[in-house]
């Protein structure tokens, strides 16, 4: 008895049709976070860092990972001395853009502004940060800094990603 064609030739496309589905499911939740990082925004640093910096790379591979303002300074510099359009005119811009979206600062040794800058905080609660370390020593972990008074421990769960010890 011969196998029956017909069965074999739809269970195939059954096959290709959940790995082509798969396959897509796969590329989208890779590059779902990239697209919605590469819309544009009415924010000014987001719009000069499009405009700027996309010109040689895509936007993803320029924030693969936080650094620190002054890591993102020396980024800048040698960008620029590539030939990246970055002027005095949008220079501070980028790096304001830069640190507040993908800057990463270490609590136990950073001034209050640089802080606040890269957790998204007020000048008021970095400032306590610093108080507290300094009256009480360097942080030991994130629960820690978490508990410091008076600062807003969701915005520090929000950008845990950007403190480092």
């Amino acid at each position: 008895m011969k196998p029956d064609r017909h069965r074999f030739q739809v269970s195939s496309v059954i096959a290709c049709c959940i790995s082509a589905s798969a396959a897509l499911l796969l590329t989208l939740c890779v590059f779902a976070p990239v697209a919605i990082a590469q819309e544009p925004s009415d924010d000014p640093g987001a719009q000069e860092f499009q405009a700027v910096c996309s010109k040689c790379h895509p936007p993803d591979r320029i924030v693969t990972g936080r650094r620190t303002k002054t890591q993102w300074e020396e980024t800048l510099e040698k960008m620029t001395k590539l030939g990246a359009p970055i002027t005095d005119d949008n220079y501070d811009i980028l790096l304001s853009y830069l640190v507040q979206h993908y800057g990463k600062v270490n609590v136990n040794r950073s001034a209050a502004a640089d802080i606040a800058d890269a957790v998204g905080l007020t000048a008021d609660e970095a400032q306590k940060i610093v108080k507290y370390r300094d009256d009480h020593g360097p942080f030991v972990d994130f629960d820690q800094l978490a508990k410091v008074p008076g600062v807003d421990a969701k915005k520090l769960e929000k950008n845990k990603d950007a403190i480092t010890f």
